[in-house]
């Protein structure tokens, strides 16, 4: 897993690139050192070399020295640990020539076996920039493969991925979405499900940013009515009492908005992987479809028996699209209780503001700041009331989306 001595661009055939057509998969399979086992005709096309060569040799034979050192150490390290990973990678063919692959891997008997397809759609371009980057970074700081490894989840973080889990569930379900769109293909049923829960999830984790927001804009509130109570009271007064409240209040409101948001955080880690496992279950059962009938195979290949480690792949993917949707549907029905404890927030706050009115009344509206105070407080609680009202309907749809694709995956 060491870098490569040589640099971007010293391969002499690293202007060319090699045809693969966006149909086109291509699979192999390594034992747990990353000794080639197997793979597909695609696999031993691509990469140029017979299967004598291919049979047998480090997979890192058709590495491309663009392609950082620290994404391989991501790479293994991910796979050794027994989980699932995806990456754009720069391959190397033999003649020299080159191909981008958008790789997905995982864990099956003893070994790893990997599915790739041709990226198609745009993260590809903002990808090989970071690449890029990364691996000069790499060559002219002599990083060791871990100080490269961070390095490249670092230069993920600067361009908006939070995690490398969320940076690669994000790229596989655009290339594979972009694939469907290119073969006009009907969109598969459980990533379009994926989907359409990541926007419901999206606007749920926006509602509660914008309330946190607005509690932020009366956070101040409670100062300001304990100044005018030592204005207008002797020894503070219900105007006083009021202001203790209103503290008390907001602080188990922001609490609330706070727990809600983790919620969300967890459910998008889920949906992420659900999304991730669908496209990978789906990329795995469309290359085992063809696999027995492929001509270009070495005879001591069991043709049948390798198809079954790619329907095996396939099925684990599936069973964990079930998990990560289980955890869906109950963060969803953690929001709706948390919403529910927020609306009680809100109700108390309304209380405290309906107290301010009658205060300013009893003191015959002498403070102009009491009256200010009064219709901020109004305004930002109607705010509140509406963002409520989309989380509480956002986490039903979310609910009841995660249940109905957990029921139609498993049909």
């Amino acid at each position: 897993m060491s870098p490569t001595d040589t640099g971007p661009g010293d391969d002499p055939g690293d202007g060319a690139e090699a045809p693969m057509a966006p149909e086109e998969l291509f699979v192999s399979r390594t034992d747990r050192h990353g000794l080639i086992l197997a793979g597909n005709a695609v696999f031993r096309r691509m990469a140029g070399h017979d299967w004598g060569r291919l049979i047998g040799a480090p997979h890192k034979l058709i590495r491309h020295p663009d392609t950082p050192s620290g994404l391989f150490r991501l790479f293994w390290d991910r796979l050794q640990d027994g989980r699932k990973v995806g990456a754009y990678v720069k391959n190397r063919c033999a003649d020299g020539r080159y191909y981008w692959v958008f790789a997905v891997a995982i864990p099956v008997g003893d070994g790893f076996i990997s599915v790739r397809l041709k990226p198609t759609g745009p993260m590809l371009g903002r990808i090989m920039p970071v690449y890029a980057a990364v691996r000069r970074r790499e060559l002219d700081e002599r990083l060791d493969p871990a100080a490269a490894r961070d390095a490249l989840l670092a230069a993920l973080g600067v361009i908006g991925f939070d995690s490398y889990d969320d940076f690669m569930a994000t790229a596989v379900e655009a290339e594979f979405g972009a694939r469907e769109t290119l073969l006009k293909r009907t969109p598969n049923r459980a990533v379009a499900h994926g989907r359409t829960l990541i926007a419901a999830i999206a606007s749920a984790r926006d509602n509660a940013a914008r309330i946190g927001r607005m509690f932020e804009e009366i956070r101040g509130v409670p100062t300001n009515i304990r100044i005018l109570a030592a204005q207008l009271e002797q020894g503070g007064g219900p105007i006083g009492v009021i202001s203790t409240n209103h503290t008390a209040l907001s602080e188990e409101m922001l609490a609330g908005v706070a727990e809600f948001r983790a919620a969300t955080d967890r459910a998008v880690t889920a949906i992420n992987a659900a999304l991730f496992v669908a496209c990978a279950s789906a990329l795995f059962a469309e290359v085992a479809d063809t696999y027995c009938g492929e001509a270009d195979l070495p005879a001591e290949f069991d043709a049948g028996a390798e198809t079954g480690r790619m329907r095996e792949a396939a099925l684990r993917c599936d069973a964990d699209v079930q998990q990560a949707l289980g955890t869906v549907a109950a963060q969803a029905r953690i929001f709706a209780k948390l919403a529910t404890g927020v609306k009680r927030h809100v109700a108390g706050l309304d209380v405290t503001r309906i107290m301010c009115k009658i205060e300013n009344a009893r003191l015959g509206g002498k403070s102009n700041g009491l009256s200010e105070i009064i219709d901020n407080l109004e305004e930002v609680q109607s705010r509140i009331s509406v963002e409520l009202a989309e989380i509480e309907r956002a986490s039903r749809a979310i609910l009841t989306g995660a249940d109905r694709s957990r029921k139609r995956h498993a049909a």
